[in-house]
């Protein structure tokens, strides 16, 4: 049953990412096509990331008391039905409201998804289970940003309507073929305490682990970032369309897609967690730097590789560094990992936007650069702490 479980959950997550992948290229130009600045368009992005930062950590506690198959289903088909708001949004104000929709029900995804997965694997399993769940997000990547640019050229909209389907189907597959996972020893651990509690999330800062949320928080915030800007980054510099910007995220895809299927597990194996993300961190540096001073196409290209190699490295070794340290139960701990992702991702596009639109459209990777020097210094911190 393990085998089967995981097996579909790998199916799960990678035609749940081919869904995002179809549309998250296009909505920079998308939302610029209503007129929106730079900084709106974060403002967009933030929104959604703002009612995953409120919701991850709840999602993530219900499954703990009702297993983790309904919680899936609830954000697969409200994925669905935001995705369809959006391309039918007739303006700016509900582009604002459909993304607060699909940032609600998206948000009990991934934690869910890994929570599932720390269920059925011992804690030294984990960091390459991760990375294999991390693999099918790449290969989302591979082929839906190549599928939105072409998709794109149908109508502005028809990319999101095909990601809604994708959705849809997936909710489908998943009711008949996921089994049910209800952890026992969840139960008695969140017996007590409400679902909605932001002081226990914040708690999680103070504790053991909260040197890992804070390196968790700087990575989304350079990501996030980096996701809005980098189109306008390219159409600014290269003249990059949207089947341009389509086929290079699948470019990243490709390398995500390796890195974590192939490499993470080696890795992690080979120098253990702590010096993994940290390879990961020098990774994403030189990339963000490089990215920036590209003079031509070839050096871009290798830049993102770089960038794309040190981000599918650090996210699956640091999920599974926290979900080892922590005392909670896996939905609860989970849930406010993707929270404080979450919570970088509602200031990160803003933030990045500002910069783009009022420094210089180099600063948000020299800005990414500097906050990720800084989180290899606090990786050390905590790294000492356990000797």
């Amino acid at each position: 049953m393990k085998k089967r479980a995981f097996t579909f959950l790998f199916i799960t997550v990678f035609i749940d990412f081919l869904s995002f992948g179809i549309i998250f290229p296009l909505l920079p130009y998308y939302v610029e096509s209503f007129g929106a600045s730079a900084l709106t368009i974060g403002l967009i992005a933030g929104s959604f990331s703002f009612m995953q930062f409120i919701f991850s950590p709840v999602w993530g506690r219900i499954s703990d008391k009702v297993g983790r198959k309904p919680i899936i289903l609830i954000s697969l088909l409200g994925t669905s039905i935001s995705l369809v708001g959006f391309a039918l949004a007739p303006s700016i104000f509900w582009l604002f409201a459909t993304r607060i929709l699909a940032g609600f029900f998206t948000a009990a995804s991934l934690p869910t998804t890994y929570a599932y997965v720390a269920d059925l694997t011992a804690e030294k399993e984990r960091a390459e289970k991760f990375g294999m769940l991390g693999a099918a997000w790449g290969l989302g990547f591979v082929f839906g940003p190549a599928f939105g640019g072409i998709l794109s050229k149908i109508s502005p909209a028809t990319p999101f309507f095909v990601a809604a389907g994708i959705a849809f189907i997936n909710f489908l597959l998943t009711t008949v073929f996921l089994p049910q996972s209800k952890p026992k020893e969840s139960l008695e651990i969140v017996s007590k305490g409400r679902l909605f509690d932001l002081a226990r999330v914040t708690k999680h800062l103070q504790g053991d682990v909260g040197n890992l949320f804070i390196i968790f928080f700087i990575v989304a915030f350079a990501l996030s970032g980096l996701e809005i800007v980098f189109p306008l980054f390219a159409k600014e510099k290269f003249n990059f369309n949207e089947t341009n910007i389509g086929f290079f995220f699948t470019l990243i895809g490709v390398v995500v897609g390796v890195t974590q299927g192939v490499l993470v597990g080696k890795a992690v194996k080979r120098f253990g967690e702590f010096k993994t993300i940290t390879i990961a961190h020098v990774c994403m540096i030189v990339g963000y730097s490089a990215l920036s001073l590209s003079p031509n196409l070839v050096f871009l290209v290798l830049s993102a590789i770089i960038l794309a190699a040190g981000i599918a490295l650090n996210e699956p070794s640091l999920a599974a560094l926290i979900s080892q340290r922590s005392k909670e139960a896996q939905g609860t701990t989970l849930g406010a990992t993707w929270s404080f992702d979450s919570l970088a991702r509602i200031i990160g596009p803003a933030f990045a936007g500002f910069l783009f639109g009022s420094v210089s459209s180099r600063a948000p990777f020299f800005s990414n650069s500097l906050m990720l020097i800084f989180s290899i210094y606090v990786l050390k911190i905590y790294a000492s702490k356990e000797r």
